[in-house]
């Protein structure tokens, strides 16, 4: 083997590494950019997920209230209220098994320490 020839192996053998080198950066560059491009198609959900779903009940809260000085007055007045509340309801086409009546709760504004004005009536 002459030097000629050992001087052209050593260029083709360089020409070889050169040129898979360029090949291995291509893939790794096309790489790259198809998983760039496909993070904007992909969800991930960690966590709570949310999506529409058909409802099959609904809450609807009523509330009313009555005031007065003597507890047996407004138990009255709030009990007469309730009965023109669900009569009406009944009347629009609400059943009696659609419907819940929660307790009375009574409240005594006197016996708060930060009582609003007029409290009295």
């Amino acid at each position: 083997m002459s030097f000629k020839d050992d001087v052209s192996f050593s260029w083709i053998l360089a020409a070889l590494v050169l040129a898979f080198g360029f090949l291995g950066a291509g893939f790794f560059v096309k790489q790259g950019l198809s998983t760039f491009r496909m993070e904007d198609r992909v969800v991930t959900v960690k966590g709570l997920a949310e999506r529409d779903v058909e409802a099959d009940l609904a809450m609807w809260t009523l509330s009313h209230s009555g005031t007065s000085n003597v507890l047996a007055e407004v138990q009255q007045k709030i009990e007469n209220n309730e009965k023109i509340i669900l009569a009406y309801l009944e009347h629009k086409g609400f059943g009696k098994d659609e419907v819940t009546v929660q307790p009375l709760q009574a409240q005594d504004l006197l016996a708060q320490a930060y009582r609003p004005q007029g409290v009295e009536q």
